[in-house]
């Protein structure tokens, strides 16, 4: 459900954007998936898939043992002291560190960055409306 005040501010903090628009092209605009945000949490499986086996089995028993250990957890926050310990645990330029600062973003549209969410051309006509 879209937030309509944040619609309303949205479209008026940027007339120059929308105001030619139709509710229908501001929606469409604004619903494109073409942004990214840090995303507050990671499953295990996303970690996991994410981990270099040959860079893994390179590490230490005990830092493999870490990494079991984060690998537990039913959240891990990928920018949080799980996040540090993997930097600290795996070579910073290599193949598994690159893939989890990937894979810590997720793709977004700008109406859901905002936190608008989903929006409808005649969410956009209400959000006019009430401008």
């Amino acid at each position: 459900m879209a937030d309509i005040n944040k619609l309303i501010i949205e479209l008026r903090d940027n007339p120059s954007t929308y105001e030619a628009l139709s509710d229908t092209e501001v929606a469409d605009l604004g619903n494109i998936v073409d942004q990214t945000r840090p995303r507050p949490t990671m499953t295990q499986s996303e970690v996991w898939q994410a981990v270099d086996i040959p860079e893994l089995m390179t590490l230490a028993d005990g830092d493999r043992a870490l990494v079991a250990l984060v690998l537990s957890f039913l959240e891990i926050d990928p920018f949080g002291n799980e996040a540090t310990l993997f930097i600290a645990l795996f070579p910073t330029d290599g193949v598994t560190i690159t893939a989890l600062q990937a894979a810590r973003q997720e793709p977004v549209s700008l109406f859901e960055k905002l936190g608008i969410g989903l929006v409808f051309p005649r969410n956009v006509a209400d959000a006019r409306r009430n401008m």
